[in-house]
């Protein structure tokens, strides 16, 4: 809906969809929507579903293969503070990028 929404408004949109990093084994996937920000010049992570987008550790606002890119090089990044998911639970940018996103698994030792 953001997609078409933006699109409507005149702002060059698509949706993209995301697979785990484990897609081999996990078919779960998650559509964001990714938009053109005339001021930065380039497309922007924007996901209606949890009101997130990821920025640098400077606030600046990236693209998926961005985030991805930070997210191999171990580099940080930042959720928005009232990312949540459809209004109701907050979240950390580890329950975001890294358990529903990326979907890493983390084991506690036995």
């Amino acid at each position: 809906m953001l997609t078409e929404a933006l699109l409507a408004e005149g702002i060059p949109a698509r949706y993209l969809t995301c697979q785990s990093k484990d897609y081999d084994t996990d078919s779960d996937c998650h559509v964001i929507c990714v938009a053109w920000s005339e001021s930065l010049n380039k497309w922007v992570w924007a996901d209606p579903t949890f009101a997130a987008f990821v920025t640098d550790k400077n606030g600046l606002m990236l693209h998926p293969g961005e985030v991805r890119q930070h997210l191999m090089d171990n580099e940080q990044l930042l959720l928005n503070e009232d990312a949540n998911w459809n209004h109701e639970e907050l979240l950390s940018k580890e329950d975001y990028l890294d358990y529903y996103m990326a979907k890493i698994c983390i084991s506690s030792p036995p």
